[in-house]
């Protein structure tokens, strides 16, 4: 999950957003074909950032484990 945000609103001369998702894109590019499974990312594939940040959360009270919490993820 990337998340972007921004400082300055969209409407001010130094507006940040568009050069934050911007960069956003291109980390995810670049680092989209990595094994996921060797450095522990857990991938939250379809579910919202709401639903994922809970359901984490609940994870977590149960496993540290992230094949596990990874499996969660997929099964709910």
């Amino acid at each position: 999950m990337v998340v972007v945000g921004s400082m300055h609103p969209s409407t001010a001369l130094s507006a940040d957003g568009p050069i934050n998702l911007y960069n956003a894109v291109k980390l995810v590019a670049r680092n989209g074909e990595a094994n996921d499974d060797q450095l522990d990312f857990v991938v939250a594939d379809t579910l919202s950032p709401q639903k994922a940040s809970i359901l984490l959360m609940l994870a977590l009270t149960r496993t540290s484990s992230t094949e596990e919490i990874q499996r969660m993820f997929y099964t709910y």
